[in-house]
């Protein structure tokens, strides 16, 4: 269980929360352990959903719940907690059972919530101070092969659905997450005739403009004409893509994406490398290959060129390839 100072009840953490705007999830009444009364999430996510939960599945592993929530018990302190469970990552590391990355996200979490306590009193330094990153010389992002992508669109074709061939083809176009494609809203978007442009807020709260190629803008169009012969009017708000209960969601998407890759012509090798991140490692991969860092940084919405970088980095199969060429005469 993760622990605070003893003087700290969750009524003083949740109105601290409030001051300093941070995002948590709902307040459960229900104690799930004799030392906790209620459930927050302190994290740092700012008004930011996407860190919120981010941040989440990295603490939730050390508190030793799934709830998508950290525990706040009323018993200190909290460094031996963090700095044990992050000792239990590295070891995991070196039995090649876990990634680098693994260690340097949860030390990244743990000193944001580090921050938070600090920052909101609940304690007079970070229980985090002590936790280190290490070093990882990460290789590309696993992108998709461009043929996979292109068996995945023709699959998304023969589904007979309109909605889950749109999905695709704006996960394959556009590099948005998941969650971006859930939340496009009918007023965000700005249809040409040749580009259909959609206002997307990122992870950040960081708002870009992403061009839709014109397949992706017909492809809208006779969705939006599906939902109008259904509906009786052609929408004109909320969101772009709908279920029966309303708008999607990032999970409705995901099954989406499983979905059409079960009934693509690819290898379950290939298959099990299909996800909708993977559509937007693709993008990416291919705009830093035919383009440059800049527009990929700008359609994925990175901040800093470093986090573009990664995606200009060689494969194995074509380091492979390199040196087995160095020397040919033809």
């Amino acid at each position: 269980m993760l622990r605070v100072s003893s003087t700290i009840n969750v009524a003083e953490i949740r109105a601290r929360g409030a001051t300093h705007g941070i995002t948590r999830c709902p307040i459960s009444t229900r104690p799930l352990d004799p030392m906790v009364g209620n459930r927050c999430a302190p994290t740092i996510g700012i008004n930011d959903p996407t860190g919120v939960s981010a941040t989440g599945r990295r603490l939730c592993p050390m508190d030793g719940n799934d709830t998508g929530c950290v525990l706040l018990s009323r018993v200190s302190p909290t460094s031996y907690r963090m700095e044990q469970y992050v000792a239990t990552l590295e070891s995991l590391v070196l039995r090649k059972m876990r990634k680098p990355a693994t260690v340097n996200k949860a030390v990244a979490a743990l000193s944001s919530l580090g921050t938070w306590l600090v920052t909101t009193g609940a304690c007079s330094e970070t229980p985090a101070r002590r936790l280190r990153s290490i070093a990882e010389q990460p290789g590309p992002p696993k992108a998709l092969e461009p043929s996979i992508v292109t068996k995945l669109l023709d699959a998304a074709h023969h589904t007979g659905d309109l909605r889950d061939a749109l999905v695709i083809e704006i996960l394959a176009f556009s590099g948005m997450r998941a969650s971006e494609v859930a939340a496009i809203q009918l007023e965000d978007l700005e249809i040409g005739l040749r580009t259909t442009w959609a206002r997307i807020l990122g992870k950040g709260q960081k708002q870009r403009r992403v061009p839709l190629p014109k397949r992706v803008g017909a492809l809208l169009q006779a969705y939006l004409d599906m939902r109008m012969a259904g509906e009786g009017q052609r929408p004109t708000s909320g969101p772009l893509l709908v279920g029966e209960r309303g708008g999607l969601t990032r999970s409705t998407i995901n099954r989406i994406v499983t979905r059409v890759a079960a009934q693509a012509r690819i290898t379950p090798a290939e298959r099990a490398l299909v996800t909708p991140h993977a559509f937007r490692h693709s993008v990416a991969t291919q705009l830093v290959r035919k383009r440059d860092l800049v527009t990929a940084a700008d359609l994925l919405g990175h901040s800093s060129l470093s986090t573009t970088r990664r995606y200009s980095k060689a494969s194995p199969q074509e380091l492979e390839a390199a040196v087995d060429g160095l020397y040919d005469t033809a």
